[in-house]
């Protein structure tokens, strides 16, 4: 039998939160990961916004939340009960907000299919009109 102290220990994912130094950051960008069918968050996306959450917790209440994306090209997209496609950022905001993330500091980038578009818009829809610096 194996003693307590020789079990390995694996560690938290968050880990290097703990490390990081302080500073004021403009936004804290939550990146899309997918959606299941049936327009629930998959595993890695839960996580994402996790620590999406606890960023911007250690940043202040006036630190936002930015979720990106809209979607993926390679899968088809899901379509709510009203007919109308459930944006990945859509989705991720409102995991955030069902978390206790306030609605009143969640922004949403819905433009893009990929990661080099959520930069590209994430910089034209906010960061540049809104003048986004970082603080650090």
């Amino acid at each position: 039998m194996t003693s307590p102290s020789k079990v390995k220990r694996k560690k938290k994912w968050t880990h290097f939160l703990e490390k990081a130094p302080a500073s004021t950051s403009a936004a804290v960008l939550v990146l899309g990961g997918g959606l299941q069918e049936d327009g629930s968050l998959p595993e890695w996306g839960v996580r994402r916004v996790q620590l999406g959450r606890e960023l911007q917790l250690q940043q202040g209440s006036a630190c936002p939340l930015l979720c990106l994306g809209a979607g993926t090209p390679h899968k088809p997209a899901v379509i709510t009960r009203k007919g109308h496609i459930l944006h990945e950022a859509s989705a991720y905001s409102e995991h955030l907000v069902a978390q206790g993330a306030p609605r009143h500091g969640m922004l949403k980038e819905m433009a893009s299919y990929d990661t080099i578009g959520n930069a590209f818009f994430a910089l034209t829809i906010h960061a540049i009109p809104l003048q986004w610096r970082t603080g650090g």
